[in-house]
């Protein structure tokens, strides 16, 4: 009888980006390369789940069934603004923080 050990990969949030591979059957000691794939306007930050960290790709045995999630993120920007001399009239938007894109 041959084993097989299934893992899930969930990127959140969904939209965020992507998984590769996404999902699979794997006899028990594989080990399987993931890679986080940001979609535009987002940035992976970290695994969870059965594995941690934040590097990718990244490298994980499949001993027993596996559920993975990348987070992913939209960065967000200050943004500041001013009128020079001094007092001599003003900018709109005054600045602030803004997400990405």
């Amino acid at each position: 009888m041959e084993l097989t050990q299934c893992f899930t990969l969930l990127p959140h949030p969904s939209g965020g980006g992507r998984v590769l591979p996404n999902s699979g059957s794997f006899e028990a000691g594989t080990i399987v390369t993931l890679a986080a794939i940001a979609a535009q306007d987002y940035r992976f930050v970290s695994w969870n789940g059965s594995i941690s960290g934040s590097q990718t790709p990244i490298s994980i045995r499949i001993t027993h069934n596996v559920e993975v999630v990348a987070n992913f993120d939209k960065p967000r920007y200050n943004f500041s603004t001013y009128a020079t001399p001094g007092g001599s009239g003003t900018v709109s938007p005054p600045g602030g923080t803004f997400p990405a894109g």
